[in-house]
Protein backbone atom coordinates (compact mmCIF):
# COMPACT_ATOMS: atom_id res chain seq x y z
CA UNK A 1 0.00 0.00 0.00
CA UNK A 2 2.58 2.34 0.68
CA UNK A 3 4.44 1.53 -2.15
CA UNK A 4 1.61 2.36 -4.69
CA UNK A 5 0.93 5.43 -2.37
CA UNK A 6 4.55 6.61 -2.84
CA UNK A 7 5.33 5.43 -6.07
CA UNK A 8 3.36 4.89 -9.80
CA UNK A 9 -0.16 4.11 -9.80
CA UNK A 10 0.72 1.35 -11.69
CA UNK A 11 3.59 -0.83 -12.30
CA UNK A 12 5.18 -0.47 -16.01
CA UNK A 13 5.83 -4.34 -17.89
CA UNK A 14 8.63 -4.02 -20.15
CA UNK A 15 8.10 -7.69 -21.82
CA UNK A 16 6.15 -10.67 -21.70
CA UNK A 17 8.34 -12.32 -19.18
CA UNK A 18 7.61 -9.10 -16.44
CA UNK A 19 4.09 -9.22 -17.67
CA UNK A 20 3.07 -13.38 -17.02
CA UNK A 21 4.39 -12.73 -13.67
CA UNK A 22 2.98 -10.03 -12.83
CA UNK A 23 -0.55 -11.50 -13.73
CA UNK A 24 0.12 -14.33 -11.83
CA UNK A 25 1.13 -12.77 -8.46
CA UNK A 26 -2.27 -12.27 -7.06
CA UNK A 27 -5.91 -13.85 -7.48
CA UNK A 28 -6.91 -10.45 -9.10
CA UNK A 29 -4.50 -8.53 -11.68
CA UNK A 30 -5.02 -5.66 -14.01
CA UNK A 31 -3.11 -4.85 -16.56
CA UNK A 32 -3.29 -1.76 -19.31
CA UNK A 33 -2.09 -1.89 -22.72
CA UNK A 34 -1.84 1.65 -24.28
CA UNK A 35 1.01 1.84 -27.25
CA UNK A 36 0.62 5.55 -26.48
CA UNK A 37 1.02 5.43 -22.48
CA UNK A 38 0.28 9.30 -22.34
CA UNK A 39 -2.81 8.90 -24.23
CA UNK A 40 -6.21 10.50 -23.17
CA UNK A 41 -7.42 6.74 -22.05
CA UNK A 42 -4.31 5.67 -20.45
CA UNK A 43 -4.60 8.57 -18.21
CA UNK A 44 -7.77 7.29 -17.36
CA UNK A 45 -6.43 4.07 -16.59
CA UNK A 46 -4.13 5.28 -14.17
CA UNK A 47 -7.06 7.41 -12.44
CA UNK A 48 -8.94 4.35 -11.85
CA UNK A 49 -5.60 2.70 -11.11
CA UNK A 50 -4.52 5.27 -8.27
CA UNK A 51 -8.01 5.56 -6.76
CA UNK A 52 -7.95 1.25 -6.11
CA UNK A 53 -5.71 0.36 -4.01
CA UNK A 54 -7.56 -3.53 -3.14
CA UNK A 55 -5.82 -4.87 -6.75
CA UNK A 56 -2.48 -4.70 -8.64
CA UNK A 57 -2.35 -2.64 -11.59
CA UNK A 58 0.22 -2.54 -14.71
CA UNK A 59 0.92 -0.86 -17.85
CA UNK A 60 2.46 -1.84 -20.84
CA UNK A 61 3.36 -0.68 -24.20
CA UNK A 62 4.79 -3.16 -25.51
CA UNK A 63 4.36 -5.17 -28.36
CA UNK A 64 5.18 -8.45 -27.67
CA UNK A 65 2.89 -8.24 -24.80
CA UNK A 66 0.34 -7.04 -26.72
CA UNK A 67 0.70 -10.27 -28.88
CA UNK A 68 1.33 -12.59 -26.30
CA UNK A 69 -1.84 -12.01 -24.68
CA UNK A 70 -4.61 -11.41 -27.70
CA UNK A 71 -5.05 -7.39 -27.44
CA UNK A 72 -5.57 -6.17 -30.90
CA UNK A 73 -5.72 -2.30 -31.53
CA UNK A 74 -3.54 0.50 -29.74
CA UNK A 75 -4.79 -0.02 -26.53
CA UNK A 76 -7.13 -2.47 -24.11
CA UNK A 77 -7.63 -3.38 -20.42
CA UNK A 78 -7.60 -6.84 -19.38
CA UNK A 79 -8.53 -8.35 -16.02
CA UNK A 80 -6.29 -11.75 -14.98
CA UNK A 81 -8.03 -13.40 -12.11
CA UNK A 82 -8.06 -16.70 -11.13
CA UNK A 83 -11.15 -17.97 -11.15
CA UNK A 84 -14.75 -18.16 -12.63
CA UNK A 85 -13.66 -16.96 -16.81
CA UNK A 86 -9.75 -16.09 -15.90
CA UNK A 87 -9.97 -12.84 -17.79
CA UNK A 88 -12.52 -10.14 -18.58
CA UNK A 89 -11.56 -7.73 -21.12
CA UNK A 90 -12.74 -4.18 -20.99
CA UNK A 91 -15.04 -3.22 -23.86
CA UNK A 92 -16.63 0.67 -22.69
CA UNK A 93 -15.96 4.20 -22.67
CA UNK A 94 -12.33 4.69 -21.12
CA UNK A 95 -13.39 7.19 -18.54
CA UNK A 96 -12.33 6.30 -14.42
CA UNK A 97 -15.90 5.43 -13.33
CA UNK A 98 -16.73 2.52 -16.17
CA UNK A 99 -13.07 1.27 -15.63
CA UNK A 100 -13.47 0.96 -11.71
CA UNK A 101 -17.41 -0.59 -12.08
CA UNK A 102 -15.51 -2.94 -14.83
CA UNK A 103 -12.88 -4.07 -12.11
CA UNK A 104 -16.03 -4.12 -9.33
CA UNK A 105 -17.85 -6.27 -11.08
CA UNK A 106 -15.37 -8.88 -12.35
CA UNK A 107 -13.41 -8.98 -9.28
CA UNK A 108 -15.38 -11.35 -7.39
CA UNK A 109 -16.06 -14.85 -8.00
CA UNK A 110 -19.34 -14.98 -9.44
CA UNK A 111 -20.35 -16.87 -6.13
CA UNK A 112 -18.74 -15.56 -2.92
CA UNK A 113 -18.30 -17.63 -0.07
CA UNK A 114 -18.81 -15.29 2.87
CA UNK A 115 -15.83 -15.52 5.51
CA UNK A 116 -13.75 -12.59 7.51
CA UNK A 117 -11.98 -12.38 4.66
CA UNK A 118 -14.73 -11.36 2.25
CA UNK A 119 -17.10 -9.42 4.10
CA UNK A 120 -15.75 -6.68 3.51
CA UNK A 121 -15.56 -6.62 -0.33
CA UNK A 122 -18.83 -8.18 0.16
CA UNK A 123 -20.55 -5.32 1.85
CA UNK A 124 -18.65 -2.58 0.84
CA UNK A 125 -18.74 -3.09 -3.01
CA UNK A 126 -20.45 -1.36 -5.32
CA UNK A 127 -23.61 -4.33 -5.95
CA UNK A 128 -25.69 -3.39 -2.96
CA UNK A 129 -28.01 -6.33 -3.88
CA UNK A 130 -27.24 -9.88 -2.97
CA UNK A 131 -29.00 -12.85 -3.16
CA UNK A 132 -27.37 -15.08 0.10
CA UNK A 133 -27.62 -18.94 0.03
CA UNK A 134 -27.54 -20.43 3.71
CA UNK A 135 -25.83 -23.78 2.92
CA UNK A 136 -24.34 -26.42 5.03
CA UNK A 137 -21.26 -27.96 3.81
CA UNK A 138 -21.76 -30.63 6.44
CA UNK A 139 -24.84 -32.14 5.02
CA UNK A 140 -22.96 -32.45 1.76
CA UNK A 141 -24.89 -30.36 -0.63
CA UNK A 142 -23.02 -27.23 -1.01
CA UNK A 143 -21.67 -28.46 -3.77
CA UNK A 144 -24.32 -28.77 -5.94
CA UNK A 145 -26.14 -26.13 -5.20
CA UNK A 146 -22.90 -23.78 -5.78
CA UNK A 147 -22.56 -25.80 -9.21
CA UNK A 148 -26.43 -24.77 -10.14
CA UNK A 149 -25.83 -21.34 -8.56
CA UNK A 150 -22.78 -20.41 -10.76
CA UNK A 151 -25.23 -20.88 -13.63
CA UNK A 152 -27.75 -18.57 -12.83
CA UNK A 153 -25.15 -15.65 -11.21
CA UNK A 154 -23.61 -15.77 -14.61
CA UNK A 155 -27.06 -14.37 -16.41
CA UNK A 156 -27.22 -11.43 -13.67
CA UNK A 157 -24.18 -10.32 -13.36
CA UNK A 158 -23.26 -7.08 -11.99
CA UNK A 159 -26.76 -6.39 -11.01
CA UNK A 160 -26.78 -8.94 -7.82
CA UNK A 161 -24.18 -10.62 -5.95
CA UNK A 162 -24.71 -14.10 -5.01
CA UNK A 163 -23.04 -15.27 -1.86
CA UNK A 164 -22.79 -18.71 0.05
CA UNK A 165 -23.07 -18.64 3.29
CA UNK A 166 -21.81 -21.77 5.54
CA UNK A 167 -24.15 -22.25 8.55
CA UNK A 168 -21.84 -25.30 9.57
CA UNK A 169 -19.85 -22.22 10.96
CA UNK A 170 -20.58 -20.78 14.80
CA UNK A 171 -20.16 -17.26 13.52
CA UNK A 172 -22.62 -17.75 11.13
CA UNK A 173 -25.27 -18.70 13.38
CA UNK A 174 -25.97 -14.98 13.99
CA UNK A 175 -26.50 -14.38 10.88
CA UNK A 176 -29.74 -17.06 10.88
CA UNK A 177 -30.88 -15.16 13.57
CA UNK A 178 -30.77 -12.12 11.95
CA UNK A 179 -33.02 -12.87 9.10
CA UNK A 180 -35.25 -14.83 11.32
CA UNK A 181 -34.33 -18.36 10.33
CA UNK A 182 -33.56 -22.02 11.87
CA UNK A 183 -31.21 -24.53 11.17
CA UNK A 184 -34.48 -27.02 10.21
CA UNK A 185 -34.76 -24.21 6.96
CA UNK A 186 -30.73 -25.04 5.48
CA UNK A 187 -30.64 -24.73 2.43
CA UNK A 188 -32.43 -21.54 2.53
CA UNK A 189 -32.14 -18.49 0.60
CA UNK A 190 -32.63 -14.91 0.91
CA UNK A 191 -32.19 -11.40 -0.85
CA UNK A 192 -30.83 -8.58 0.88
CA UNK A 193 -31.02 -4.85 -0.15
CA UNK A 194 -28.28 -2.60 1.95
CA UNK A 195 -29.82 0.79 0.79
CA UNK A 196 -32.28 2.43 2.31
CA UNK A 197 -33.25 0.48 5.43
CA UNK A 198 -31.86 -2.94 4.40
CA UNK A 199 -34.49 -4.95 2.91
CA UNK A 200 -35.31 -8.72 3.05
CA UNK A 201 -37.10 -10.64 1.06
CA UNK A 202 -38.37 -14.28 0.59
CA UNK A 203 -38.44 -16.47 -2.12
CA UNK A 204 -42.38 -18.07 -1.96
CA UNK A 205 -40.21 -21.33 -3.19
CA UNK A 206 -37.68 -22.61 -1.30
CA UNK A 207 -36.15 -25.51 -3.64
CA UNK A 208 -32.61 -24.62 -5.09
CA UNK A 209 -33.13 -24.95 -8.95
CA UNK A 210 -31.84 -23.30 -12.01
CA UNK A 211 -35.30 -22.22 -12.60
CA UNK A 212 -36.50 -21.41 -9.09
CA UNK A 213 -33.22 -18.88 -8.47
CA UNK A 214 -33.85 -17.43 -12.11
CA UNK A 215 -37.06 -16.25 -10.85
CA UNK A 216 -36.75 -15.33 -7.31
CA UNK A 217 -33.69 -13.04 -8.94
CA UNK A 218 -35.86 -11.61 -12.17
CA UNK A 219 -38.79 -11.03 -9.93
CA UNK A 220 -36.89 -9.28 -7.19
CA UNK A 221 -34.93 -7.17 -10.55
CA UNK A 222 -38.01 -6.41 -11.50
CA UNK A 223 -39.54 -4.90 -8.15
CA UNK A 224 -42.35 -7.28 -7.86
CA UNK A 225 -41.21 -8.86 -4.65
CA UNK A 226 -43.23 -7.74 -2.07
CA UNK A 227 -40.51 -6.98 0.88
CA UNK A 228 -40.41 -10.09 3.89
CA UNK A 229 -40.72 -8.69 7.19
CA UNK A 230 -40.01 -10.62 10.63
CA UNK A 231 -43.28 -11.56 12.51
CA UNK A 232 -44.28 -13.41 15.52
CA UNK A 233 -45.96 -16.94 14.83
CA UNK A 234 -49.80 -16.08 13.88
CA UNK A 235 -51.30 -17.24 17.82
CA UNK A 236 -54.16 -20.22 16.93
CA UNK A 237 -56.72 -18.35 18.64
CA UNK A 238 -56.18 -14.74 17.14
CA UNK A 239 -59.39 -14.39 15.87
CA UNK A 240 -61.68 -15.93 18.54
CA UNK A 241 -62.75 -12.66 20.59
CA UNK A 242 -64.09 -9.20 19.17
CA UNK A 243 -60.45 -7.77 19.46
CA UNK A 244 -58.54 -9.61 17.12
CA UNK A 245 -54.55 -10.16 17.46
CA UNK A 246 -52.23 -9.06 14.50
CA UNK A 247 -48.99 -10.16 13.48
CA UNK A 248 -46.79 -8.91 10.21
CA UNK A 249 -48.06 -12.23 8.20
CA UNK A 250 -51.97 -11.48 8.88
CA UNK A 251 -51.76 -7.61 9.14
CA UNK A 252 -52.62 -6.57 5.79
CA UNK A 253 -55.36 -9.20 5.39
CA UNK A 254 -57.35 -7.96 7.70
CA UNK A 255 -56.31 -4.29 7.80
CA UNK A 256 -56.82 -3.62 4.31
CA UNK A 257 -59.90 -5.28 3.95
CA UNK A 258 -62.46 -3.04 1.85
CA UNK A 259 -65.49 -4.11 3.54
CA UNK A 260 -64.61 -3.07 6.93
CA UNK A 261 -63.48 -0.09 8.73
CA UNK A 262 -60.68 -1.70 11.31
CA UNK A 263 -59.37 0.20 13.77
CA UNK A 264 -55.98 -0.81 15.48
CA UNK A 265 -53.99 -0.46 18.22
CA UNK A 266 -49.93 -0.58 18.12
CA UNK A 267 -48.23 -1.57 21.44
CA UNK A 268 -45.27 -2.65 22.56
CA UNK A 269 -45.76 -5.87 24.99
CA UNK A 270 -42.77 -4.33 27.03
CA UNK A 271 -44.64 -1.45 28.01
CA UNK A 272 -46.90 -3.04 29.94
Amino acid sequence: WLLKKTGPPAKTLANVEEATAFKTEKDVAIIGFFKDPESDNAKQFLAAASSLDEHPFAITSDAAVFTEFGVEGDEGIVLFKTFDELKNVFDEEYTEEAILNFIGSNSLPLVVDFNHETASKIFGGEIKSHLLMFLSKEAEHFDKYLEITKTVAKKFKGQILFVTINTDEEDHARILEFFGMKKEEVPGLRIIKLEEDMAKYKPENTDITEENLTNFVQTFLDGKLKQHLLSEALPEDWDKTPVKVLVATKFDEVVFDKEKDVLVEFYAPWCG
